[in-house]
């Protein structure tokens, strides 16, 4: 009886075990973009503008939170472990590169562009899930 427990955890019936790696990219981009609301914050202010960044970073971080769950109910239990591990591989390479950006684009831009890119990126996870 148990091992049928098990048997139904790993394989429920309707689950892709191939894993998407259209996905996982635009998961990367959305953990970049994630991140950098946060960094934003690093000097906060009473500007109007910081209060409306960290209302949107913590429903960003609570949306990447509840779409891996989803994801994993989706799919396969072990993927979206397989999706952060990845989102948190492709920050490496950016945070390389990330203080060669600063001096081109201001850390508030960031901010601004992740307006945009953050709910694209959520929108365009949500409808490749399998």
């Amino acid at each position: 009886m148990g091992a049928k427990f098990l048997m139904n955890l790993t394989s429920v019936s309707g689950n892709n075990p191939v894993f998407d790696w259209k996905v996982a990219v635009v998961y990367a981009i959305f953990a970049i973009f994630s991140a950098q609301q946060k960094f934003c914050l690093k000097e906060p202010k009473k500007d109007v503008y910081y209060i409306i960044l960290g209302y949107f970073s913590i429903l960003t971080s609570m949306f990447g939170m509840f779409f891996l769950i989803y994801y994993g109910f989706r799919t396969i239990w072990w993927h979206p472990f397989l999706l952060f591990g990845l989102g948190m591989i492709a920050y490496l390479p950016f945070s390389v590169i990330e203080t060669w950006l600063d001096e081109r684009i201001p850390v508030h831009a960031w901010g601004k562009l992740s307006f945009i890119v953050a709910p694209c990126c959520a929108v365009i996870m949500i409808y490749l899930t399998p």
